[in-house]
């Protein structure tokens, strides 16, 4: 669990020019950075066999982003989320990226 001087939501970066929020992710975020995560590096093997990987993929990155998540408080991790305003009809743009820190 978070503490309350937790960074969870606090903006980082703004680029007012184009629309760009990012911000520390929240854990109300969590599920969506695991899915676009899992989606970008999965890489297909075999066609058959692709959809049931991609599962396990998919489980493993959501428990290893909650694990890491743990460590939000101490900026040893530091989930990203870029927001962008949209005004057509598909919404939000939504992106991520995990920081690790060590040291």
């Amino acid at each position: 669990s978070l503490t309350r001087g937790s960074p969870a939501g606090t903006r980082v970066l703004r680029f007012p020019a184009k629309g760009w929020d990012v911000s520390y992710g929240t854990e109300a975020q969590l599920l969506d950075i695991s899915e676009t995560q899992a989606k970008a590096f999965f890489e297909p093997v075999m066609p058959f066999i692709d959809p049931l990987l991609l599962q396990y993929f998919r489980g493993d990155v959501s428990v290893t982003l909650g694990r890491k998540y743990e460590y939000l408080d101490s900026r040893r991790f530091a989930p990203l989320v870029a927001v962008k305003e949209r005004d057509d009809d598909f919404g939000n743009r939504f992106g991520t990226k995990g920081l690790s820190f060590s040291g």
